[in-house]
Order: structure tokens, then sequence, then C-alpha cells
């Protein structure tokens, strides 16, 4: 019952935006933080929210995701013809980008002289906003 009344509670408050970012939040400390094991918090009107986990369980559970990223980006490589080598920069942009095991697979493809970052958020909302004129 109490999860249940937890659950009307975050959409009845319209909280679904709010935890959202305190998820983000949590992705990027464990990405840059030193910490561990992590801990997750959410407290909000009823709703009360504590988790710990370690970066190593939780790079685990992410290792399948990398893997799809990294394999769909080979197959571009593949459709378009092109070998990684033949890349002369590589921009890291996002917040997906700055994840570490993703760095970590880049650096084994294209070597870490070619990884720059630039305008790391900024650049996703300047594209988007170009798309965005286009239609």
């Amino acid at each position: 019952k109490n999860k249940l009344d937890q659950l009307i509670s975050l959409v009845e408050l319209q909280l679904g935006y709010k935890i959202f970012q305190n998820i983000e939040e949590s992705k990027i400390k464990i990405g840059t933080d030193d910490k561990d094991p992590h801990q997750f918090i959410f407290s909000y009107y009823d709703i009360d929210i504590e988790e710990t986990f370690s970066k190593e369980k939780y790079y685990q559970a992410m290792e399948p995701i990398v893997n799809h990223i990294i394999k769909s980006m080979m197959e571009v490589f593949k459709q378009s013809g092109l070998d990684p080598s033949q890349v002369d920069e590589v921009v890291l942009t996002g917040g997906t980008a700055q994840f570490g095991p993703i760095q970590k697979r880049l650096k084994e493809i294209f070597g870490s002289e070619k990884l720059t970052k630039h305008s790391i958020y900024q650049s996703v909302v300047d594209g988007l906003s170009e798309y965005a004129t286009l239609i």
C-alpha cells in the first residue's frame, strides 16, 4: 500500500521531471565522484527513496547499453564504408559522452588524442534549435 500511495503521489504531484533530475544528478556524480558506494536519495511529500549502490554494480548494469551504443556506431561505419582510423576528431558532447565506460571504449577505437570536449551540453541544445528551425 505504501508503494502504491507513493506512485499515486508521484503522478498527482507531477514529480516525474523532479525525480528524473535527481536521477541525472546521481548519474553525473557516480561518473565524476570518487566516493563509493553512492547513495540516491529522493524525498518529497510522502515519497522517500533511498538506495545505495556501488560504482562497479552501476557500471555492470550499464554495460549492455554501452555495448549497444558502440555496436550502433560501428554499424554506421560499416554502412558508410569508412574506418574509424579515418576519423580526425571525436567531439564528446552531451551527458552520455561523459560517461567513463563510453569514453574508455571510444579511446580504444579512436585513440585518446582524437577525443575532444567542446560545449559539452550547449552543443546539444544548439543542434536541437537548428533542427527546430528547419521543421
